[in-house]
């Protein structure tokens, strides 16, 4: 497989591969309440609101290491959701957002709830982002947002359980 581009030239032209992004959290609810739960929890709103929690949480984190990012409205993110769809062992709700006028780490994902045995259940999140076009590759600024991006997907599903886990009752 050849190299694209040399990664080692001095001010060569580099496109920042995508960044890929894999997380689960344990949900203590059955499957037909977790399932229920998130369908209803997810809509383009909903996301908005979560996203421009998290992106504010850790944007404030980022500046005490040195990377200001300005802070979000929710008419700076666009977010969608996508329609269910069903396997015998899981559901897949696809959502993506990205920021309008600012850069937001963009991303398009699937949230999958899924049976991990008889008695657990966890919500993965499996998609990709994209540093933003003005971090320099191979720096220490990138790598910053590349964990800004990480840790706002974590801050979302974090906070989409514990939403769900409060507002449906358990069977």
């Amino acid at each position: 497989m050849a190299v694209p581009v040399d990664l080692d030239a001095p001010g060569g032209a580099y496109d920042p591969p995508p960044i890929f992004i894999h997380d689960f959290a344990p949900v203590p609810l059955d499957w037909l309440s977790a399932v229920g739960g998130f369908v209803a929890l997810l809509n383009p709103a909903s996301l908005t609101e979560l996203v421009v929690d998290a992106w504010n949480a850790e944007a404030e984190a980022a500046a005490g290491h040195g990377l200001p990012l300005a802070a979000c409205r929710p008419d700076q993110i666009v977010a969608a959701v996508g329609r269910v769809r069903h396997r015998a062992d899981a559901a897949i709700i696809p959502i993506a957002w990205s920021g309008v006028g600012m850069w937001v780490s963009p991303l398009e994902a699937d949230i999958e709830v899924a049976r991990f045995g008889a008695d657990r259940l966890h919500v993965h999140i499996l998609g990709r982002s994209q540093l933003p076009p003005t971090a320099p590759p191979q720096t220490a600024a990138a790598s910053l947002h590349q964990r800004v991006t990480v840790a706002v997907v974590r801050h979302v599903l974090a906070a989409m359980v514990a939403k769900v886990t409060a507002e449906v009752p358990r069977r």
